[in-house]
């Protein structure tokens, strides 16, 4: 593929201890313990939008907006950042400890000339590799861009000035935790936001749709489509926020695994005023309305217990 200037977030994570450890066993034992983790890292990385440019001996980067672009781009690249710390927490014969940093900025990607390894170039790559290695062993550090477009998920310490080789003084952000669990970048531009216009027409059949579903006490399903970016998500917010009427909203998750059912999740989660937190017990009996109460199944059987809520709900 050809060069192409780009806004992307870059992500150096790197193995503390790896060298004790190589001293300490067998070179195979060293190479696949090493295996694993990359392996555990690489899948991590892609299940989050990322693309890992390559591995430089116990270290990784990885690219978020190249060769695909998405509106949050920082926001993934952050929430991967704590998925890989959080699995390597998990594995408590684990031998190793992350240091994880991220920044974001202008880059230049392509496939080098002889055909050879895909290369991304810039400012923030550099970036990203020197908060990587300011970080403590667990930390996980961003450049002052980086936290700025994430600041409405990620919530940060106060900055620390480092001293950047070839670069100088910057700010680093550690990072804390991520404050929601829907990935939502949309939210970030909140304060910017403007008067809806434009969309009478789309407005119109909204309000059509809706009063017929009310004269007729039947459900209707309605679709809105259209490019990225064109404005979807603004017409259904703005649409349902100046209705006089509940309502209950799920979002479908932009990425990860096992989140087919996740909207009716978040509606049930609503309905039943259920937090993350609640035991199932609990939910059960003290959340749900009795006449939507669900049938005892068994707990990996979630799905049932979905569309039996659903049915019950409606």
């Amino acid at each position: 593929m050809g060069e192409e200037r780009k806004l992307s977030t870059v992500l150096f994570a790197d193995i503390v201890g790896s060298t004790a450890f190589g001293e300490a066993h067998d070179p195979e034992i060293v190479r696949e313990a090493l295996a694993r983790t990359f392996a555990t890292w690489r899948q991590i990385l892609t299940a989050h939008g990322g693309t890992v440019e390559k591995f430089i001996g116990d270290a990784v980067m990885a690219v978020f907006g190249v060769p695909v672009a998405h509106e949050d781009d920082p926001e993934r690249a952050v929430r991967a950042a704590f998925a890989l710390r959080d699995r390597m927490d998990a594995e408590a014969d684990h031998p190793f400890d992350i240091r994880i940093g991220i920044a974001s900025g202008e880059v230049v990607s392509g496939g080098a000339e002889d055909g050879g390894q895909f290369l991304v170039t810039g400012p923030s790559v550099n970036l990203a590799a020197r908060l990587q290695a300011a970080a403590a062993p667990g930390e996980i550090l961003v450049d002052p861009m980086t936290r700025k477009l994430t600041r409405h998920v990620v919530a940060y310490e106060n900055g620390r000035p480092i001293e950047a080789k070839g670069i100088g003084r910057i700010e680093a952000c550690p990072a804390i935790e991520v404050t929601t669990r829907v990935p939502a970048a949309h939210a970030a531009f909140g304060e910017l936001r403007a008067p809806l216009v434009g969309r009478q027409r789309e407005l119109d059949l909204l309000d059509m749709t809706y009063e017929r579903v009310c004269s007729e006490r039947r459900p209707a399903l309605v679709t809105v489509f259209g490019p990225a970016g064109i404005g979807k998500s603004r017409l259904l917010e703005d649409w349902v926020a100046r209705k006089e009427h509940a309502s209950l909203v799920g979002r479908c998750l932009p990425y990860g695994e096992g989140i087919t059912f996740w909207p009716v999740k978040e509606m049930l989660h609503i309905e039943g005023a259920i937090s993350p937190s609640d035991a199932r017990d609990r939910v059960r009996v003290g959340n749900l309305p009795a006449e939507h109460a669900i049938p005892d199944v068994q707990s990996s059987n979630i799905a049932a217990e979905l569309r039996w809520a659903v049915r019950r709900s409606t």
